[in-house]
């Protein structure tokens, strides 16, 4: 009698196995045996365990991999976030070919295969890749909680301030320019500016600091932003919103913002 043996989760994957009527199944524990007592017929039901082990692989073994990688490299990460970033490298990684015809190549020599062992053996290249994806994604998803922490920070901030203004306009110009008006629309930009300056000792402020710097210092009550498409950098109005919510509207055009953005 011939025999071949796999061993691994067999949940996973002995579901999805055809076992034709001439090949004998067994299972023990964690391994399954097929039997036969031709030769041959048991080197045709190899080729179509192929299909089957690949798609275990590629969807519950390299899932738990990627799990298991993430949590080598940042053990903090919740549930949510591993499933998120595991969903991310499931789909930069080697091809289902590739797996197929590693394991194609193995069972042509081989009637035994553990499934832990191909991967962590066989699958040299594949888990040295998963790798540096988890290493390049958790820097990424470390610095994106970095940055919402961070804004948590600002919104407590802005929240326990009292209000300064009870409305604040700022107008940002086609040229990148910009104006801060207050609740009598009353142009205040030059002493924002100046205030900014004396504050940080520092001539040269950006756009984007002077803007985020009068909001929160100033936290009003109620901020429009006219003009926002001309805005330059990409986040400084997605910030806004973060920090400041429906505190914060953005104007198409009235009356306030006409005269400077002729």
């Amino acid at each position: 009698m011939h025999k071949i043996s796999i061993t691994g989760d067999l949940e996973t994957f002995l579901p999805k196995i055809k076992i034709p009527d001439n090949i004998k199944a067994e299972t023990r524990k964690n391994t399954v045996f097929f039997s036969s007592a031709e030769k041959s017929e048991l080197d045709r039901f190899k080729e179509t365990l192929i299909n089957p082990i690949a798609n275990t692989i590629k969807t519950h073994y390299k899932h738990e991999l990627i799990k298991r990688e993430f949590r080598a490299v940042e053990p903090l990460f919740t549930e949510s976030e591993l499933l998120s970033a595991a969903d991310f490298v499931k789909n930069h990684t080697y091809t289902d070919s590739f797996i197929k015809d590693k394991l194609k190549i193995f069972l042509k020599d081989s009637d035994s295969l553990s499934i832990d062992g191909f991967i962590n053996f066989r699958l040299t290249a594949f888990r040295k890749e998963i790798q540096n994806l988890s290493a390049d994604i958790t820097e990424r998803m470390l610095a994106d909680r970095e940055s919402k922490d961070f804004l948590r920070l600002l919104r407590e901030f802005v929240t326990q301030r009292e209000p300064f203004f009870d409305v604040l306009h700022i107008v940002v110009t086609s040229c990148g320019g910009y104006y801060i008006l207050d609740e009598k629309e009353r142009d205040i930009t030059r002493e924002c500016a100046n205030s900014i300056a004396l504050s940080f000792m520092c001539d040269e402020i950006g756009f984007d600091d002077i803007i985020l710097y009068v909001l929160l210092s100033s936290a009003p009550q109620k901020t429009v932003i006219h003009g926002a498409q001309h805005i330059k950098c990409p986040h400084l109005a997605e910030t806004i919103k973060e920090v400041f919510g429906t505190r914060v509207k953005f104007c198409d055009g009235c009356g306030v913002c006409s005269p400077y953005l002729k």
